[in-house]
This record gives structure tokens, C-alpha cells and sequence, in this order.
């Protein structure tokens, strides 16, 4: 019996030390996530990079996501070839950027891309809208919202993509579209 009793007791002390094993290897699971998702919101990622139009410049598309997944992205205008600065890599820096803006929703997230059209403009989409436009020749940004979710947030969400398309979309393809056949209509 006080042989039994024993096994039992070392069983339990097995059971306890093994049970405890993999708690502290659940805690630096979470912990070692944790801070590479920490050390991953430091940097942007380049995304993409756009010869301008004159062959001298390109603009550099990076991305960034705030502590909660929230993406941004920043565009800048470099010498061909140029490479970043050390400060434009920093996370959620906008030093030095022609433009950005972040999507705090988590809508319109998939496929950001830049192009440039009729050789003056440079347009940011993504998730199928037009989100931002840039004049190059007059270097100056005629759309963009930083945060779109900020102007929207108070309607319902069967409006929000609404918003989207009259603020930002549409506004973008009529400047786009000024001086060609117009197309029969700009559909949401």
C-alpha cells in the first residue's frame, strides 16, 4: 500500500513538472509571437517602385501595420536606382513621403498598387478603388484621405463603401477621365 501510494505521488510530481513544462513553453510561444510581431511593426516592407515618367525618378510603394494589423502605406519619389533612406523604413514615419494613407478597418486592403497614367499622374489603389492621386507635373497630392475610416465611421456599414467611391474613387477617375471620350458612365 505505501508502495502504491508512492507511485501515485510520483506520478502526480511527473504530471505536474510535465503540465508546467508545457505551460512555459506555451508562455514563450506567445511571448517569442509577440515580439516578432513587435519587431515586424518597426520596418516597412517595399511593396513595388514606378519609373516616373521622365526616366530620372521612380516612386517607391511601402507598407507598414500598426500593433492591431492595421496597414498603411507610404509613397516616395527617389532618384532611379536611389535607396531608401534609413528614416523612410522607420515604421509609421511620414518623413520625407509624398503621401500615405492606412486603412484602420481593414477594408480596401488587398492588392495596393501605383501606376502612373497619361504620363502625369500617379494613382494608388487598392482594394479595387482609387485611393490616392498625385500630379507629378505640378508635384503636388489632389486626392488622398490618410484615414478614409475616420470620415465614415459614423455611417452605417452599407454606406461606408459609398463614401469610398464619391470621396475618393470617383473624384480620381473624373480627373482621370477630363479631356478624353467619356465613358458611358462610372459604375459603383
Amino acid at each position: 500500500m505505501p508502495t502504491m501510494k508512492r507511485r501515485r505521488l510520483r506520478t502526480l510530481k511527473i504530471l505536474a513538472v510535465t503540465l508546467g513544462g508545457s505551460v512555459l513553453a506555451l508562455v514563450a510561444l506567445i511571448a517569442w509571437f509577440g515580439i516578432s510581431l513587435s519587431l515586424d511593426n518597426r520596418i516597412k516592407h517595399e511593396l513595388l517602385r514606378v519609373a516616373a515618367p521622365d526616366g530620372t525618378h521612380e516612386f517607391v510603394l511601402l507598407s507598414d501595420s500598426a500593433d492591431f494589423g492595421d496597414p498603411a502605406w507610404y509613397v516616395y519619389e527617389l532618384e532611379r536606382g536611389q535607396r531608401l533612406p534609413s528614416f523612410a523604413r522607420e515604421a509609421h514615419n511620414t518623413d520625407g513621403v509624398l503621401f500615405w494613407n492606412y486603412s484602420e478597418d481593414g477594408g480596401y486592403t488587398d492588392d495596393p498598387h501605383l501606376e502612373i497614367r497619361d504620363r502625369r499622374y500617379l494613382v494608388f489603389s487598392r482594394g479595387g478603388r482609387y485611393h490616392g492621386l498625385y500630379d507629378i507635373t505640378k508635384r503636388r497630392v489632389l486626392v488622398n484621405e490618410e484615414c478614409p475610416w475616420w470620415s465614415y465611421r459614423e455611417l452605417p456599414k452599407s454606406e461606408q463603401d459609398r463614401w469610398v467611391f464619391q470621396n475618393l474613387h470617383a473624384p480620381i477617375h473624373r480627373i482621370l477621365s477630363a479631356g478624353k471620350p467619356s465613358p458611358s458612365k462610372v459604375t459603383n
